[in-house]
């Protein structure tokens, strides 16, 4: 296979791994016109510098990746729970490659504000837990303060966890949250540490490389090698969190020259896309998927170009006013779903079997989902809510 790389193109380290499978990029792209596609070659054009910023497909895959988020954590009957729990394992990735795509040539400023961010929506979903497991503890007629004694009581090893490994010791999606929060202030150091006007993000690149290589061969092939890792090992910002989310950071920088190179369209990324979910799969049912299957490789690219290169226009009302709020319900959802699946199963579960029976098992996904997009919902419009009313007292003052 021969590959021609641009002039003065740095072939140092493992960016050459990312050329091989994507092509040669140019150190900074082009941007191209806004178009669907050209009619040579089929290839994109992707949205000019005056589009918004945020890309509502992006936005809306992360709603859909979240509601696979909660479907994961519920038992389903006979073999859908396997097909579950196989494509479950894609979304948080997806995750960590969205949040590095929306933090390419951010400022440190920025970079520290959504860390604040992120640190407000984990002590949310801590005040969202304790008041919902208050709540059920109610219900089902227990001890407030010996659950509140209980659940508040943090022993050295879980704080331990906490800050190290990012382990959540009552919450245990929150990992996710603390990674990223990781993952942030890893870059605010490099952004320090670099000083320059435009970030030259090729060390990261390399580093990222070097880090999933790492979590390949002993996360993804463990499983098949007949090997045993530990969870806590992998899944935090340092190995699993970081390599995808300099990934996106990567996808960001050279879109253009992805899509204008390989000639890509809808149906090719289509493609890769649906062949990375049957090699997903295949490999669940055969010799295992480990800690993430080897299809994600090709799910998580293609799925971020198909929506790169694809950005949703709304134009109706209701679909605009949706896809406006995606990404932040889909945060929520995130935070809120553990604790209504707990509250479903403390307080609703037993009420249900004793009524439908076995249907109830097909049922519970359902009243997860409505209880968790619910939420997220209410929570959004009243802190929307309160947003502008705190901003029309300040006008009056």
């Amino acid at each position: 296979m021969f590959i021609s790389y641009p002039a003065g193109f740095d072939r140092s380290g493992a960016i050459t791994l990312f050329c091989v499978f994507f092509g040669c990029f140019r150190r900074n792209p082009v941007v191209l016109c806004r178009s669907n596609h050209t009619n040579e070659g089929s290839c994109f054009r992707l949205p000019s510098k005056n589009a918004p910023q945020r890309n509502q497909s992006i936005e809306f895959c992360k709603f859909a990746a979240a509601l696979i988020v909660v479907l994961l954590h519920i038992t389903f009957p006979g073999k859908v729970s396997d097909v579950i729990a196989t494509i479950g394992k894609v979304p948080v990735p997806l995750f960590f490659t969205i949040s590095g795509y929306f933090n390419w040539q951010c400022g440190r400023d920025e970079v520290l504000r959504k860390i604040r961010k992120l640190l407000r929506l984990w002590l949310l979903a801590w005040v969202f837990a304790v008041a919902v497991g208050v709540a059920a503890t109610e219900l089902n007629g227990g001890s407030t303060a010996a659950y509140l004694k209980t659940y508040l009581r943090l022993d050295a090893e879980e704080i331990a966890r906490l800050l190290v490994l990012h382990q959540e010791p009552r919450n245990a999606q929150l990992w996710y949250l603390l990674s990223l929060v990781f993952c942030d202030l890893f870059l605010v150091l490099y952004l320090d540490f670099r000083r320059e006007t435009v970030p030259d993000y090729r060390p990261l690149y390399t580093l990222g490389a070097c880090q999933f290589a790492v979590f390949w061969l002993f996360g993804c092939i463990a499983a098949p090698a007949g090997m045993s890792v530990p969870y806590l090992v992998f899944f935090n910002g340092y190995c699993f969190g970081f390599s995808f989310f300099v990934f996106g950071i990567f996808l960001h920088e050279y879109q253009q020259q992805i899509l204008r190179n390989l000639k890509l369209t809808p149906k090719k990324l289509l493609l890769l896309f649906a062949g990375g979910v049957g090699l997903s799969l295949l490999q669940s049912f055969t010799i295992g998927s480990g800690l993430l299957p080897l299809g994600g490789i090709l799910e998580i690219p293609a799925l971020m170009l198909l929506m790169i290169a694809c950005p949703l226009s709304p134009r109706t009302g209701l679909s605009r006013w949706f896809l406006r709020r995606c990404g932040r319900w889909s945060a929520y959802i995130y935070v809120f779903h553990v604790t209504l699946i707990g509250f479903y199963r403390k307080v609703l579960q037993a009420p249900l079997i004793a009524r439908l029976g076995e249907p109830e098992a097909w049922l519970a996904p359902l009243i997860c989902l409505a209880l968790s997009i619910a939420a997220a919902a209410l929570y959004d419009s009243a802190s929307r809510l309160l947003r502008s009313m705190r901003s029309v007292s300040k006008d009056s003052v």
